[in-house]
């Protein structure tokens, strides 16, 4: 009910000769020859800016993260602890240590468990994929800068030596 009141109550407030603007519009008792029609000013918003379109697959401009794996035959000492699964090739220096990844080998777990599972080093020869080197790192908490996959298991023994 108020909302109809006020604009009349305005216009008759008008009427009787006095001054009111609302909404930039003067509601004042004048004649249209005693004042110009108001003007009212219609925003004006700046152009849509334009994008250029988006890379198609082959100039995409984020290189690809998929690292390269060298095959190889690789043989060292294996040892797997709580959070530790650590292969040391033979004839690398002492703190080279890479994550081993055997998960597919089929018996592998069991033949190591057999041998005194966690905590035993052992040793294995085997064909596998080596990864580059990573800033980013590999493994449990990244803690290894290269990891190596086993391919097919060669042998994992207790006596084994490196050649």
């Amino acid at each position: 009910m108020m909302r109809k009141l006020l604009p009349l109550s305005l216009l008759l407030l008008a009427a009787l000769g006095c001054q009111y603007t609302v909404f930039g519009i003067n509601l004042s008792a004048t004649t249209a020859t005693d004042a110009p029609p108001p003007t009212l000013a219609i925003p004006t918003f700046p152009a849509v800016p334009t994008f250029p379109p988006p890379p198609t697959a082959l100039e995409s401009p984020v290189p690809s993260v998929t690292p390269t794996y060298t095959p190889g035959e690789f043989a060292g000492t294996y040892k797997n602890m709580f959070e530790i699964s650590a292969f040391h090739p033979c004839g690398a220096p002492q703190d080279e240590v890479y994550w081993l990844g055997a998960g597919n080998i089929p018996g592998f777990w069991n033949r190591y468990q057999a041998l005194g599972g966690q905590g035993t080093e052992v040793f294995l020869r085997f064909t596998g994929e080596l990864s580059p080197p990573s800033p980013l790192g590999y493994g449990h908490m990244n803690g290894y800068q290269r990891e190596i996959n086993i391919l097919e298991l060669y042998e994992l023994s207790l006596d084994g030596k490196c050649p």
